[in-house]
């Protein structure tokens, strides 16, 4: 399941850049929307559909397995938001400067590979906006994970999580 889960991370994680590419290759995927007005609408349905990919995404990681992390357990912090966005954002500037959907489908897919491979598939500004946080933190016994969670972790022993979802061996997401 973790597999699957990854590469549904990994497409909505990419979703923006096709939604990017639709939008300004006026590729309108509902043919009936002709006027700007329905353009508008089109373009409020692209946000409602990432907003919801992304929901399901955040519900479906309560199905993965559980782990717990002790108070004390985690010895230092630094926030992941800033370190990934660049990355991030560069799936945006490529997407606008690709002429072509059949170059786009080829860019779209080698980067897919790409970050599905890599840690970077986990962060997802889209989950900025239901509220998570990206931290790199490093363990007692010196492993560095990533932590997705609604908390504000700023002080590392105090930190406690008795029922975080583990994505992968270094990456755990937390519901709470």
């Amino acid at each position: 399941m973790n597999t699957i889960f990854k590469i549904y991370l990994t497409i909505i994680a990419l979703l923006p850049a096709l939604v990017i590419f639709l939008i300004k290759n006026n590729i309108n995927i509902f043919m009936f929307c002709l006027s700007s007005v329905c353009i508008y609408l089109l373009y409020l349905l692209y946000f409602i559909i990432l907003l919801l990919v992304n929901g399901i995404a955040i519900l479906w990681a309560r199905k993965l397995g559980k782990n717990n992390i002790p108070k004390g357990g985690i010895v230092s912090i630094e926030q992941a938001n800033d370190t990934f966005l660049p990355s991030y954002l560069g799936y945006f500037f490529v997407s606008l400067s690709i002429p072509s959907i059949e170059i786009f489908i080829f860019v779209f897919l080698l980067i897919g590979v790409l970050v599905f491979y890599s840690k970077s598939a986990y962060f997802n500004p889209m989950f900025l906006l239901f509220g998570f946080g990206f931290y790199n933190c490093t363990t007692e016994q010196g492993a560095k994970i990533l932590i997705i969670t609604k908390k504000n972790l700023k002080i590392p022993g105090n930190i406690k999580f008795s029922d975080i979802r583990r994505i992968n061996n270094f990456t755990f997401i937390d519901g709470g």
